[in-house]
């Protein structure tokens, strides 16, 4: 005889799979899950870094002006938060994604769902048929899924949070930065990486940390902080935003490597294989690699992170054989690396 108990779990099982199912689709294209940086080795793509500058920087002014208005002074903390808010994700949108999408025709790829059945994540995640995939987008010789500039503006900014909790607890700064990166290491270990979509992403985390640098310079910086307050507490732009100052190569997914879960890995892998081992020595794929190394500098995230690797961190696991040359040598595929 069937336990009612278990039939009525799992029909909430069901309904909140569907409810979940339901409110992706219902998203459409601005709650992109994955990206799939291999997809843009055969494309090139215009540079829309000046773009997406233009955008940060409306966006800062309107929480300026916004913020100005209440005729009262407002921390610097504060600030900063309100500018947050300027990218928070509502109902399954980002304002970010949703720019990209409507204003960057031709700067974006893919935007046709076609693409989701080559992706190398296509046989591992059902959902994408209702989610679509993040596309790439191009800065400063940079391809990034557009989800990493999510993760910029609202993992950063959660970063940020905790690094001034810990800041007033008494940790120091590079404690408190510490901190911080362990509690983005927690979050793609589970509910933003592993139990969302079977993928840690390293790309991610290096966009979280890049975040949480942007907002220490809005103001906090003391040496050259993006936004000034005057003797009437008015707050003002004092240096522009440039992108580039935080995109870097770790945020491309096929420089810097995500780990897949044990289920996963082998069909990605067959999916890399298949695909891109046979082209990964082309002059385009060698030329963007190349143009990565001039500029790779690792981040104190990145080295923290090896740290807790080498040390045998639960929440840091090591994609060891799933980078793009060992596993395409194993396969066979002996040409320069990349």
């Amino acid at each position: 005889m069937k336990d009612p108990q278990k039939n009525h779990q799992g029909y909430h099982v069901r309904i909140a799979v569907l409810i979940i199912l339901f409110s992706l689709s219902a998203s459409g294209r601005a709650l992109a899950l994955e990206t799939d940086n291999y997809l843009a080795w055969e494309v090139t793509l215009p540079d829309s870094g000046e773009e997406f500058n233009k955008f940060f920087g409306e966006r800062i002014e309107h929480a300026l002006a916004e913020v100005n208005s209440l005729n009262r002074p407002v921390s610097c903390e504060a600030m900063s938060y309100r500018i947050a808010a300027e990218f928070k994700t509502i109902l399954g949108t980002n304002p970010i994604e949703d720019f990209a999408h409507t204003e960057l025709t031709g700067m974006v790829f893919p935007v046709e769902e076609k693409f989701v059945q080559e992706s190398i994540l296509n046989e591992t995640r059902f959902y994408l048929q209702f989610t679509g995939l993040a596309p790439n987008v191009q800065i400063n010789g940079v391809y990034l899924g557009l989800d990493k500039l999510a993760h910029f503006a609202s993992t950063g900014r959660r970063y940020f949070k905790r690094y001034l909790k810990r800041l007033r607890a008494g940790d120091t700064e590079t404690e408190a930065t510490q901190s911080a990166i362990r509690y983005g290491l927690l979050n793609e270990a589970s509910v933003l990486g592993w139990w969302a979509s079977g993928v840690f992403s390293y790309g991610d985390m290096e966009a979280n940390y890049q975040g949480l640098r942007f907002y220490q310079k809005l103001c906090f910086d003391q040496k050259d902080p993006y936004l000034s307050q005057d003797e009437r507490g008015k707050w003002s732009v004092a240096k522009k935003l440039d992108l580039k100052a935080f995109v870097n190569p770790y945020w491309d997914e096929s420089y810097n490597p995500s780990f897949y879960t044990r289920s996963s890995w082998p069909l990605v892998r067959a999916a890399i294989v298949r695909r891109y081992c046979a082209i990964k020595s082309s002059t385009r794929v060698q030329e963007r690699m190349r143009h990565y190394d001039s500029f790779a500098h690792r981040s104190f995230s990145l080295d923290y992170i090896r740290e807790l690797q080498e040390a045998g961190h639960r929440h840091a696991p090591i994609p060891a054989q799933q980078t793009t040359p060992t596993l395409c040598e194993d396969a066979g595929f002996l040409n320069t690396p990349l």
